[in-house]
């Protein structure tokens, strides 16, 4: 018995790491440019070959430069920051959100308390 569970736990982890690679690869195939974006404000107030130095700054402290995979063991948590530190989705850092400005892990704790709990109601309803 024990030797399935341990089966199972480590092909629960492959089909994690599996299904979070596919899914991170399709993420950064969507045309956009965070350090773009961020910039975009100041660009009137540049002049371009200062807009373009600032744009190269942010993409190099950003990460954005790196190969994908080295982007993805960032992500999860497995490689260090350009600091040193790790700081990823193992460490508990979900990473801030661009579009409510926020830590992510801030934005999802309200639904998961209502998750816990129905989740909690119904298997002692059941």
């Amino acid at each position: 018995m024990a030797k399935y569970i341990v089966k199972r736990l480590i092909y629960m982890i492959v089909v994690f790491l599996v299904l979070s690679l596919l899914l991170y690869m399709l993420y950064n195939l969507i045309p956009s440019d965070p350090a773009r974006a961020e910039l975009e404000p100041m660009k009137t107030k540049l002049k371009p070959a200062e807009y373009e130095q600032m744009y190269l700054q942010l993409r190099e402290t950003m990460g954005l430069d790196d190969p994908m995979l080295v982007r993805y063991g960032r992500w999860l948590g497995f490689l260090p920051e350009r600091d040193g530190t790790f700081s990823g989705l193992f460490q508990g850092d979900f990473g801030y959100s661009n579009y409510r400005k926020t830590e992510v892990r801030n934005i999802i704790a309200e639904p998961m308390k209502n998750t816990i709990f129905i989740n909690i109601f119904s298997t002692i309803l059941a």
